[in-house]
């Protein structure tokens, strides 16, 4: 299935499919052995097109519990960093609820705003099928607050935490121990449990989210619709007109692709024209190895919500086998390199030993010592 911007879905890890990639029988097998367990989310964004061809869907969500999320003081994670959903109005921090489109089917429920991440669905879309609307869905402002807003207060509370912890009496120019690996908030990582604050330069993890790209297309989605009677910046003016143009001539065409293009009062709703956004929603396909899920819209199959800290849980073991493949390969590839380094050493030898040996130079003797050496005759 397509998911919409906002839907709320099943979610099931498939191990195997998220390391197919390796090729190995031994990694097939220990993904094989693992244990996935159904969890409940709502999609953030698409963060990729369905083009025909394109085998998977990027997408980003954020998982939902059924009571207040479990903390983590190790990755200063606290219950309050959460944001309840209708018809659930309790919360520690008096946060306003999210309104989905109907009540979902479980009482108590929570979005834990730190368990957001980026995973990949099969792209199973056939142009011209029907696209229903969901029955659960969460509108754009709760999502941009969810997703922004509630996001960074309880990512800069994380960083207040752990400065907190962290030894004051520092040596300029030494980094203690307890922040090394320590990474920016806002970057946060999908493959511990629960996740910890990522590094900048891991923004771009095959596990983690993508909070920046998330960030900006939701920045882009919130300046279309929160600033619909705004000026457009001009460099971008044209560009984007154009691609208006182009959506709104293309895909009443594709049903599958038209529903939720506009809302009931035509203004633009999720879809953004931003050039930026569309031309890399339309690239070639990404080689972005994100955990792969399979995903369904039937909210009423689960009876009870799982801990959504155990599919980052899940992450991590899928992540170690990975890592116990790489180490395997390298070990094997030094093996290789030691044999043909020794077999090189030995060939070698007997190209040395098969060489003709050098004959002994011959003693040269010098003239005038050849004369005085020969015998004098009798006059």
């Amino acid at each position: 299935m397509l998911p919409h911007f906002g839907e709320y879905i099943v979610l099931k890890l498939d191990p195997v499919a998220s390391l197919k990639h390796l090729d190995d029988p031994e990694v097939t097998e220990a993904c094989e052995a693992l244990e996935s367990k159904s969890y409940v989310a709502c999609v953030i964004n698409l963060l990729s097109f369905p083009l025909p061809g394109v085998e998977y869907i990027n997408i980003a969500v954020t998982l939902v519990s059924q009571g207040l999320p479990n903390s983590d003081l190790d990755r200063f994670i606290l219950p309050e960093m959460s944001a309840p959903i209708l018809p659930n109005t309790s919360h520690p921090l008096l946060r306003p609820p999210m309104k989905p489109s109907n009540p979902l089917p479980w009482s108590g429920c929570y979005h834990p705003t730190q368990a957001m991440t980026r995973c990949r669905i099969r792209n199973d879309t056939n142009i011209g099928d029907s696209w229903p609307e969901p029955k659960y869905k969460l509108n754009v402002p709760d999502r941009l607050r969810l997703s922004q807003q509630y996001f960074n207060e309880d990512a800069d509370r994380r960083t207040a935490l752990q400065r907190e912890k962290t030894p004051a009496s520092v040596p300029d120019g030494v980094e203690d121990d307890a922040s090394l690996g320590q990474p920016d908030e806002r970057q946060a990582s999908a493959v511990n449990s629960p996740p910890p604050l990522a590094q900048e330069t891991e923004s771009h993890s095959i596990w983690g989210v993508d909070t920046k790209s998330l960030q900006s297309a939701a920045e882009v989605e919130n300046r279309h619709f929160g600033e619909a009677n705004g000026a457009q910046r001009k460099g971008s003016l044209n560009v984007s007109s154009f691609l208006r143009s182009a959506f709104e001539k293309v895909l009443p065409c594709i049903p599958r692709l038209r529903t939720g293009l506009y809302d009931d009062d035509d203004n633009v709703s999720t879809l953004s024209f931003d050039p930026a956004v569309a031309l890399s929603m339309f690239s070639r396909p990404s080689t972005d190895l994100s955990p792969v899920i399979v995903v369904s819209n039937h909210l009423e199959s689960v009876q009870q919500i799982n801990d959504p800290w155990d599919f980052f849980r899940e992450l991590e073991a899928l992540k170690k086998i990975e890592a116990e493949y790489h180490e395997r390969i390298n070990a094997k590839i030094q093996n290789d390199i030691g044999r043909t380094r020794q077999k090189d050493e030995e060939l070698h030898v007997r190209l040395q030993s098969k060489l003709p040996k050098a004959l002994p130079e011959a003693v040269v003797v010098p003239a005038s010592s050849a004369a005085d050496a020969m015998p004098c005759s009798d006059a």
